[in-house]
C-alpha cells in the first residue's frame, strides 16, 4: 500500500516540475530536447512499479503464506496424530490386559484343578487407571469364572439364600476359599479378586 502512495506523489510532484519547467524555458531547439528528457523521465516513472514488481521475491512470499497455513494445518495434524496414539494406546492397554488373563489363566489352572477341583473359564481384569502402568497397585478388581470338573464324588451342598429385590449374591466357603488362594499365588491385595462358580 505504501508502494502505490509513493508512486501516486512522485507522479504528481513530477509532472509539477515538468509544467513548471515547460512555463520557464523559451521556445526554442533547446526546448525540445527538454521535452524529451523529460517524457524519459516520466516513462521511467510510470514503469517503475513494473519494475519493483519483478524484483519481488516470490518465492519468499509463497513460502510464507504456505507456512501461515501449514502452521493451522500443523495443529489439526498433530491433534489427529495424538487421537490416534490414544485409540492405539488404550487397543494395546486392552490386548495386554487380555494376555494377562490368558497367563494368569494358565498359571493358576493346574493347581486349582488338582486343589480344588475346579476350572478357570474366564478371567476378567479391570484397572483403576487406564492409562497408568499395568502393575499390581494399579489393579482395581479381577473376576474369575469357575466351572466345577466332575470327579465322581458327591461334594455336600451349601445351602442357598435367595432375597428379594436382587441384594448381591454372598460368596460361598469353597468360592471364598478358591478366592483367597488366587490372591496369595497371584501376590495381590486381599477383596481383589472374585469368583463366581458356575455349575
Amino acid at each position: 500500500m505504501d508502494f502505490v502512495k509513493n508512486f501516486v506523489i512522485n507522479l504528481i510532484v513530477f509532472m509539477l516540475f515538468a509544467l513548471v519547467l515547460d512555463m520557464i524555458l523559451p521556445s526554442n531547439t533547446f526546448r525540445k530536447y527538454t521535452k524529451l528528457v523529460v517524457g524519459l523521465i516520466l516513462v521511467a516513472i510510470l514503469l517503475t512499479p513494473i519494475v519493483k514488481l519483478f524484483q519481488q521475491d516470490f518465492t519468499f512470499k509463497l513460502e510464507e503464506q504456505l507456512s501461515a497455513m501449514s502452521n493451522q494445518n500443523k495443529d489439526i495434524f498433530v491433534q489427529k496424530i495424538e487421537n490416534k496414539k490414544t485409540e492405539i494406546n488404550h487397543a494395546d492397554r486392552a490386548y495386554i490386559l487380555e494376555q494377562m488373563a490368558v497367563q494368569l489363566k494358565k498359571d493358576a489352572e493346574g493347581e486349582l484343578m488338582n486343589k480344588f477341583q475346579h476350572a478357570v473359564v474366564e478371567v476378567q481384569i479391570e484397572l483403576k487407571d487406564m492409562t497408568k502402568e499395568l502393575k499390581t497397585e494399579n489393579i482395581q478388581h479381577i473376576h474369575v469364572v469357575l466351572q466345577k470338573t466332575s470327579t465322581g464324588t458327591v461334594e455336600k451342598v451349601e445351602p442357598v439364600e435367595i432375597s428379594p429385590g436382587g441384594a448381591p449374591k454372598k460368596e460361598s466357603k469353597k468360592e471364598g476359599e478358591i478366592r483367597e488362594w488366587l490372591e496369595k499365588r497371584w501376590g495381590l491385595k486381599k477383596q481383589v479378586v472374585t469368583t463366581t462358580i458356575h455349575t
